[in-house]
């Protein structure tokens, strides 16, 4: 999944094509940050929460990654939610899924 953030959020919808299980209830992925034009971090929890703890933080001009097991369960299930703690400027997210539990 490739998706540009700003300083708002978005929904991710799982997508089966790209190789998960349809029933996977969480997925090991590694969550990389490029391009960000200001400081901030992502948040990235089950759909429909509000996600709370950093997920992954960058800067202008590095690119950071980080592994991270995100669950699925939430509402709609096969779901995340991305949170922006950019407070300005956009960063690229790219999340490699490495594997998936059921």
């Amino acid at each position: 999944m490739y998706a540009s953030i700003g300083d708002g959020g978005c929904d991710y919808a799982g997508d089966s094509g790209c190789g998960g299980a349809d029933d996977a209830t969480a997925v090991a992925a590694n969550v990389t940050i490029t391009n960000a034009t200001a400081s901030g971090s992502l948040r990235i929890s089950l759909a429909g929460a509000t996600p709370t703890l950093d997920t992954i933080a960058s800067r202008p001009g590095v690119t950071r990654a980080n592994n991270a097991i995100l669950g699925l369960f939430g509402t709609p299930a096969g779901n995340v939610t991305v949170a922006s703690g950019f407070a300005a400027g956009t960063a690229d997210l790219v999340i490699d899924v490495t594997g998936w539990w059921r």
